[in-house]
C-alpha cells in the first residue's frame, strides 16, 4: 500500500535544482539560465537555488558557472560545489546533501534536458499527488540524434521493464535523469550508489518505501559537447545493481528449478537404472543430475549472498522469502547440515573402499555409489562453507 502523500505548503516552498557537471563548458551556462527561467514560471514557491556540482572539470565550466552566477546574483542563489570523488552518483549525492530546498530537482548539465520544463516536474508534488516525479523521454519528444537507436529501443525499455518488475513500479523511462523529489522523502531513502546506477537505486528505494511516483512527458535534446556515457559499462552498472537488489529472478528461481530437476533425476537413477519404455537412464544421467543439483545449490547460495549484501551493506530490504531465510539463519545449523551431508558421502565412499580392499583391489566398477558419494560430499562442502560466508556477510563475529 502506498504511503499517503503529504501536501507541500504552497506559497513558501524552497526549491533546489541540482546539476552534476563534468567538462560542460558549452552547455552549463544555458542550463542554469533555463533553470532560472523555469523556477520563475512556478507559482507557489518562495525561494529557489541552483546547486552545480563540479566533478573535476578541466575545461572552463567553473568560469562559465561563475559568469552566470554574477549575472543572476540579485535574482537567485547559484552555488558552485566541487566534488573530488568521480561519478554521476557521487556528484548528485553531494548536491542533494548540500541542497536546502524542500523539493529538489535533478538534471544533467549537458543541454539534453530543458530546464524550462521544471514546472512540469513540480506541479504533481505541489498538488500533493506524489513524492517523486520522473520526466519521461519516451512519452515526450526526443530530438533526432539525441538518443542512440539501441538505447531507445532496447537498453532503456529493458532496464525499465526490469525496474518495474522488481520494484513494483509502472514507469516508461527509468533511466531519465530529469526528476523532482521531496527532500523529506529523499532523506529517508538512504541512497548511496556513486555511479550511473544512482538512478536505478533511487527508484528501487522509492518503490520499496511505497512512495507515490508519477511521470510527465519531457523534451529530450541532442547534448552539447562530448558524451561521458559508456554504453556497455553503464548498462552493466545498472544491471549489477538490479541483480544485487533482486536476486530472486536471476538466481533463486533458476536455482530452485535446477535443484528440483536434478533431485528427481538423482533419486530415480541412484538405486538402479531407470527405464521409460526402451530408454535407459543410467550412470550418465546420474552424473548429470548430480551436477545439476550442485549448480542449483550454488545459484541458491549466490541469491542469499546477494540479498545479504543488499540488506546489510546497501540497507535494501524486500521482506520476501529470502529475507525470511536470512533473518532466521543460524551458522551452527548450516554447519551441521553441511557436515551431515559430507559425512554421508564419505560413508558411501568408505563402504566402496572397504569392499574394494576386501576383494583384493580388483578393477573398480562401483561407478554408481562413487557418483552418489561424491555428490553428497561436494553438496555438504557447499553448504558448510557457504554458511560461513553467509555469516561473514551478515557481519557476525565483529
Amino acid at each position: 500500500m502506498a504511503q499517503k502523500v503529504q501536501k507541500v505548503p504552497v506559497g513558501r516552498v524552497f526549491v533546489s535544482v541540482i546539476m552534476p557537471c563534468l567538462n560542460e563548458e558549452e552547455s552549463i551556462g544555458a542550463c542554469i539560465e533555463e533553470a532560472v527561467a523555469g523556477l520563475k514560471q512556478v507559482p507557489g514557491i518562495s525561494r529557489g537555488e541552483i546547486v552545480v556540482v563540479d566533478n573535476g572539470s578541466t575545461d572552463r565550466s567553473a568560469e562559465e558557472i561563475v559568469r552566470v552566477r554574477e549575472k543572476y546574483r540579485k535574482a537567485i542563489t547559484i552555488r558552485l560545489i566541487h566534488e573530488r570523488k568521480r561519478g554521476y552518483g557521487a556528484a548528485l549525492l553531494r548536491g542533494f546533501k548540500e541542497s536546502r530546498g524542500e523539493i529538489m530537482v535533478m538534471g544533467d548539465s549537458d543541454g539534453s534536458y530543458d530546464f524550462t520544463e521544471i514546472p512540469k516536474l513540480l506541479r504533481p508534488i505541489l498538488n500533493a499527488d506524489c513524492d517523486l516525479v520522473v520526466g519521461s523521454r519516451l512519452i515526450g519528444h526526443i530530438e533526432r540524434g539525441a538518443m542512440p537507436f539501441l538505447h531507445r529501443r532496447l537498453g532503456t525499455p529493458v532496464l525499465t521493464m526490469m525496474a518495474n518488475r522488481l520494484f513494483g513500479l509502472s514507469l516508461t523511462d527509468s533511466q531519465s535523469g530529469f526528476r523532482a523529489i521531496k527532500s523529506a522523502a529523499y532523506q529517508k531513502m538512504g541512497v548511496r550508489m556513486e555511479g550511473m546506477e544512482f538512478a536505478s537505486e533511487m527508484l528501487a528505494r522509492a518503490g520499496r518505501a511505497k512512495y507515490v511516483l508519477t511521470e510527465v512527458p519531457i523534451n529530450y535534446r541532442k547534448r552539447k559537447g562530448v558524451s561521458k556515457l559508456l554504453p556497455m559499462g553503464d548498462a552493466w552498472r545498472h544491471l549489477r545493481f538490479l541483480l544485487l537488489f533482486s536476486p530472486g529472478l536471476f538466481f533463486t528461481l533458476p536455482g530452485i528449478f535446477l535443484f528440483m530437476i536434478g533431485a528427481v533425476g538423482f533419486m530415480l537413477t541412484a538405486p538402479a537404472p531407470f527405464y521409460i519404455g526402451k530408454a535407459e537412464f543410467d550412470v550418465h544421467t546420474l552424473s548429470v543430475a548430480g551436477m545439476t543439483i550442485l549448480l542449483g545449490v550454488q545459484l541458491l547460495s549466490l541469491s542469499l549472498f546477494a540479498r545479504v549484501y543488499a540488506k546489510y551493506s546497501l540497507k535494501l530490504t524486500k521482506n520476501d522469502f529470502l529475507d525470511f531465510v536470512i533473518d532466521r539463519f543460524q551458522l551452527e545449523q548450516g554447519l551441521r547440515a553441511g557436515a551431515i551431508l559430507s559425512i554421508m558421502g564419505i560413508g558411501v565412499l568408505g563402504w566402496v573402499t572397504i569392499r574394494w580392499m576386501l576383494a583384493g583391489f580388483p578393477n573398480l566398477s562401483e561407478i554408481r555409489p562413487v557418483i552418489v558419494g561424491t555428490v553428497f560430499i561436494l553438496l555438504g562442502a557447499e553448504v558448510f562453507f557457504g554458511s560461513f560466508f553467509l555469516s561473514f556477510l551478515r557481519g557476525e563475529g565483529k
